[in-house]
């Protein structure tokens, strides 16, 4: 239960705030939910003790998912000459391809080993990686 060892023991004393209350006892919760696919008696049971109810809420108390928190506002673009990662930069997830090429050229690394050398083709892999074939 390393889990649990990361709560201070001040949330665990007599003289907690009702802060700290309140955030123990989502811990238990949020453990116990975890637990129920691995030991689903004895979770439903430490449950019931913990709440002091049936335990139909239980079942029903799994957190919804919410599609809107996974929309990435940018992205680790892996910058690459001949197939050999060079670089990395950070961008935003709007930006076009011809804009990515211009800011992956810009790169220390890259712009030493393409200096003076004609590219022969470009391989975008959309929010992944640019690969310069030299």
């Amino acid at each position: 239960m390393e889990l649990l060892n990361a709560v201070p023991d001040s949330f665990k004393a007599a003289d907690a705030t009702k802060a700290q209350r309140f955030c123990l006892d989502e811990v238990i919760q949020f453990t116990l939910k975890m637990l129920s696919p691995i030991t689903p008696h004895i979770s439903l049971y430490l449950w019931q003790e913990f709440t002091e109810s049936e335990g139909d809420d239980f079942e029903n108390s799994w957190p919804t998912f919410n599609e809107e928190f996974l929309q990435l506002e940018e992205f680790q673009l892996i910058i690459q000459v001949n197939g050999k990662v060079r670089g990395k930069e950070n961008i935003s997830v709007d930006t076009e391809q011809a804009q990515l090429e211009i800011l992956a050229k810009e790169n220390e690394n890259v712009k030493k080993i393409l200096a003076n050398q004609p590219i022969k083709k470009v391989i975008y892999i959309k929010e992944k990686l640019i690969n310069f074939v030299i």
